[in-house]
């Protein structure tokens, strides 16, 4: 079944207090998606956010961001009063971007006075709490004693904690817990609403019959929960510091490659302990998400290690990763694998192979097909059926600004292309005087995303700027940048205008033309290879 979706991140929704949320905002989109004849909602990972405010950096790869719980779900459950919140609605409403800092310190003193008003609440009030304790006791647990000891330690890495909590001697741990028992407790129940909060909206996008893609990282975060709680599936040495770490040569997006610096698996020396934490790891995220976008995919085949001392991503090299085998442990042990393979950058053959073996889909990016290689994988000539296509993603520029910044003679090769394709495909698609001219000159992100749409693709997947036709200022992430990223929003005004002006209806009919809306029980994306 032909499907098309929107990408935009939860962070980026024109939500009231800084950031976007689980807000009443976040379901005026889903309505937004629903009318206009979409089936999908690729948000990027709800983790909360690590180095740089990044999303791919999780501090955790289990918990929520606890910047997208919505304070105004609070008050109407008692647990807030309306003059508390007022410090919460006054972060700059209408704010362009992202502020996570001010609203995190504006939002966990507002948990914590939820939290001692729920922990009042008849027993009976608290029964699904305690449930969601025992069902997610696996990462819950160390994930409390992580946060309760980093706020012992401000600004410390756990590398630097006192030895007894650094190598977590039991004796040490259960004082700790003993002694924080009830901060513990609070840091669990913040994730409890977390949690009720995303499936309550999650449920809302299914009953609009749009189905959510989220993506799951494949690092952890060096100074992370999990990278302390379980140190047996890390490549550290005895006093567990890392001799390597994780990055990627030189690609599209850097040329110098990236210095990620986050520990690698011990794919192949404690294979049990990795492929069960990966077990329970992709289970949660099933819990979270419909569809799973598996970053950097080519790291199951190969992954890149670098020195840990390197300043520069140049000085790595491949080693093996787990393959075919961890997909079908997976599959032994009846774990979900409704999965998109994000297999951009470098890839070999074993890598092809590998997605071919899977039968995961894997995405193609219009702005890498145009290099004047007409081979290029990128161009929809060479698409097959099982993939996802994009105008561009979270890591590209807007279309508009991606086009902007070419050479005169770059815009012109695009346009011709474009006009010769669809005149191939679609005799009579593009059918006006000067269309190069047109297409040049006009809003390029129409077009791509026109050719994305007529494309044989299973599924295309357009990022919001792109339809509301948004220059480079509306870009989230510029790779191996600090500083910048993920913090760009939704103007509420600017989107209500679009949508007085027809978007959802613009959308819908482009959708249709191409046979891309439909029942979401339809829509099979990244579904087992025996599927397919």
């Amino acid at each position: 079944m032909r499907a098309s979706g929107i990408l935009l991140p939860i962070f980026s929704l024109p939500s009231e207090g800084g950031i976007g949320n689980f807000s009443s905002e976040a379901r005026k989109f889903i309505d937004f998606l629903a009318d206009a004849g979409q089936t999908c909602w690729q948000i990027l990972p709800l983790g909360p956010e690590g180095k740089g405010d990044s999303p791919y950096q999780p501090v955790s790869c289990f918990s929520g961001n606890i910047c997208y719980i919505d304070p105004m779900q609070l008050q109407d459950e008692g647990l807030l009063t309306e003059e508390e919140i007022l410090q919460y609605q006054k972060i700059s409403v209408q704010s362009e971007k992202a502020d996570y800092s001010d609203v995190r310190t504006v939002v966990k003193p507002l948990l914590e006075k939820a939290y001692f008003r729920f922990k009042n609440q008849p027993q009976e009030n608290q029964v699904d709490f305690q449930a969601f304790c025992d069902e997610n006791a696996f990462w819950l647990d160390d994930y409390a004693l992580f946060t309760m000891i980093s706020e012992e330690f401000p600004g410390l890495s756990w590398r630097e904690w006192p030895d007894p909590l650094r190598y977590r001697d039991p004796e040490a741990l259960s004082e700790q817990t003993k002694n924080n028992l009830e901060q513990l407790v609070m840091i669990k129940w913040i994730q409890y609403e977390f949690l009720k909060q995303w499936t309550a909206l999650r449920e809302y996008a299914h009953s609009r019959g749009i189905r959510i893609i989220g993506d799951m990282p494949i690092y952890t975060a060096m100074d992370g929960a999990d990278s302390w709680a379980y140190t047996e599936i890390f490549q550290y040495d005895e006093e567990l510091n890392a001799a390597s770490v994780s990055g990627c040569p030189p690609d599209a997006f850097a040329e110098n490659g990236q210095l990620w610096r986050n520990p690698l698996y011990r794919w192949h020396s404690g294979r049990k302990a990795v492929y069960d934490w990966w077990l329970h790891r992709i289970r949660h995220q099933f819990k979270l998400y419909d569809i799973v976008r598996l970053d950097h995919f080519r790291g199951f085949q190969a992954y890149y290690s670098i020195p840990a001392e390197s300043d520069s991503a140049k000085n790595g090299h491949w080693e093996k990763g787990p393959g075919l085998g961890f997909f079908n442990y997976l599959r032994q042990h009846d774990c979900p694998q409704n999965f998109i393979a994000e297999d951009l950058g470098f890839l070999t053959e074993d890598v092809h192979q590998l997605i071919d073996d899977s039968g995961f889909p894997g995405m193609k990016v219009l702005q890498f097909a145009f290099d004047f290689d007409y081979k290029n994988q990128y161009l929809p000539e060479h698409y097959e059926k099982n993939c996802v296509v994009y105008t561009g993603t979270h890591d590209n520029d807007t279309t508009r600004g991606w086009f902007e910044g070419l050479d005169v003679w770059q815009r012109g090769f695009i346009a011709n292309y474009i006009n010769d394709w669809f005149r191939k495909e679609f005799p009579g698609e593009i059918n006006t005087e000067n269309s190069n001219a047109a297409i040049m000159n006009h809003n390029i992100a129409h077009y791509l995303i026109q050719t994305a749409m007529a494309s044989r693709a299973d599924t295309c997947i357009i990022p919001l700027q792109d339809w509301l036709n948004l220059d480079s200022s509306a870009r989230i992430n510029t790779p191996s940048t600090v500083g910048g990223n993920w913090d760009w929003r939704l103007d509420r005004d600017s989107f209500q205008a679009a949508l007085d002006n027809g978007l959802a209806s613009k959308i819908r009919e482009m959708s249709e033309r191409y046979g891309r809306t439909g029942n979401e029980n339809d829509v099979e994306i990244g579904e087992k290879g025996e599927n397919r």
